[in-house]
């Protein structure tokens, strides 16, 4: 969230309102960010494809009509998988990898970070 905000800082553009949400599933950030959809998920997708950890987070852009940007209307490839960087949506539709390997990859992507 940090980097997130550093990034939309970076491109003046700013969060008017924030809050995390902790489900089971884990911790949700929620935020009404006052910047043009896609220049919001143009930020968004850098952090993902930049930061070590980024690839953890799936960063939504939503547009005032609640539709979902995709990485795809601004011209990017669709997420890699973290295991065998094809296609992350078909390698978790067809359950490709055990919770095992992506607990591994998740833990060793970690610790290498912050043992930095």
């Amino acid at each position: 969230l940090l980097r997130l905000e550093e990034e939309l800082n970076r491109a003046n553009i700013s969060v008017v309102h924030e809050n995390i949400v902790y489900k089971d599933s884990g911790p949700e950030y929620l935020a009404v960010i006052d910047g043009l959809p896609n220049e919001i998920k143009h930020v968004s997708t850098s952090v993902e494809e930049e930061h070590p950890l980024g690839r953890l987070f799936d960063i939504d852009v939503l547009d005032c009509e609640g539709n979902q940007l995709s990485r795809q209307e601004l011209g990017k490839s669709r997420r890699r998988c973290l295991i065998c960087e094809k296609d992350a949506f078909e390698c978790g539709r067809s359950r490709k990898h055990n919770i095992n390997e992506l607990i591994d990859k998740i833990e060793n992507m970690s610790e290498a970070f912050f043992n930095k």
